[in-house]
C-alpha cells in the first residue's frame, strides 16, 4: 500500500500548472508491475480520478485486472473537513477542487468497470471497516481467478 500523494510530491506536480497526471500514473504503473512480479499486491492511495489512471492504456496491458475506490462524502462535510485541515485563502479553492473530484467520482462509479465508492461521511472506523473488507474482497477474486 502506497499513498500517490507523498510520490506525487517527488515525481510529478499533479496540480495546476502541471496537470501531468498521465506521466505520474505511468510512472506508478511502472512501479506498481515491478512489485506485483513478485506476486504482491499493490494499492496505490490518493486522491485521483479513474481516467487519470486508465488513459495509460499501453501499461494497462500489464495487469489482469485494476479495481478502483472512491472515498465519496457529503459535500458540506467535506468543506468543513478540508476548512478544519487547511488554514487561509486557499481553502475555498482547495474545497471546490475535491467537491468536484467527489462528484466526479459519484457520477463515474456506474461507469466505470471495477468502482466502488464508500461514503466517508460516517465515522473513521465504519469507512476503515468498508475499505478493508473492499480490499479482502477484490485480493479473494484475484486468486480465485489464478
Amino acid at each position: 500500500m502506497l499513498d500517490a500523494d507523498v510520490l506525487a510530491d517527488d515525481l510529478v506536480s499533479v496540480f495546476s500548472p502541471n496537470h501531468d497526471y498521465p506521466a505520474f500514473w505511468r510512472t506508478l504503473m511502472r512501479l506498481a508491475h515491478e512489485i506485483a512480479q513478485s506476486g504482491n499486491v499493490v494499492a496505490y492511495f490518493g486522491v485521483t480520478l479513474p481516467a487519470q489512471v486508465l488513459d495509460n492504456h499501453t501499461m494497462l496491458r500489464f495487469f489482469t485486472d485494476l479495481h478502483s475506490l472512491g472515498l465519496v462524502c457529503d459535500e458540506n462535510d467535506l468543506r468543513a473537513r478540508i476548512a478544519r485541515r487547511a488554514g487561509g485563502e486557499a481553502v475555498s479553492a482547495r474545497a471546490d477542487l475535491h467537491v468536484h473530484i467527489n462528484r466526479e467520482l459519484r457520477t463515474l462509479a456506474a461507469d466505470t468497470p471495477n468502482m466502488t465508492t464508500v461514503d466517508a461521511s460516517r465515522s473513521r472506523s465504519e469507512v476503515e471497516q468498508d475499505v478493508h473488507g473492499w480490499i479482502i474482497s477484490v485480493m479473494s477474486r484475484s486468486e480465485a481467478a489464478t
